[in-house]
C-alpha cells in the first residue's frame, strides 16, 4: 500500500450542451501520483481506452511498469511537491 500525503487538488466539472456530465476531482500528490477521482475516459494516442474505476492514480514519475497508471515504484526515488503559487 502506498501512502501519500496529499497538500492540493482542484475539481473539474465536465459540461455538454450546459448539462453536467460528471464530477472529477484532480489531486496532485507529494512525492507521488496524480490522483483522478470521479468517472472519467482515458485514452491513449490512439484513443484506445483505458479500464478506470472511480479512482485512478496516474504516474507522474516515468517509473511505473504499468503506465499511464501509478505502480508504487515512485517511494523510492521521486521527489516533487508541487504548489500553487
Amino acid at each position: 500500500m502506498v501512502h501519500t500525503k496529499i497538500k492540493r487538488s482542484f475539481s473539474v466539472q465536465f459540461s455538454k450542451g450546459g448539462e453536467s456530465m460528471s464530477d472529477v476531482k484532480i489531486t496532485v500528490t507529494d512525492n507521488g501520483p496524480v490522483l483522478v477521482k470521479g468517472d472519467i475516459e482515458l485514452v491513449d494516442g490512439e484513443g484506445k481506452k483505458y479500464e478506470t474505476k472511480g479512482m485512478t492514480a496516474l504516474c507522474r514519475c516515468g517509473l511505473s511498469s504499468n503506465k499511464p497508471f501509478c505502480d508504487g515504484t515512485h517511494s523510492s526515488d521521486f521527489k516533487s511537491c508541487v504548489r500553487v503559487d
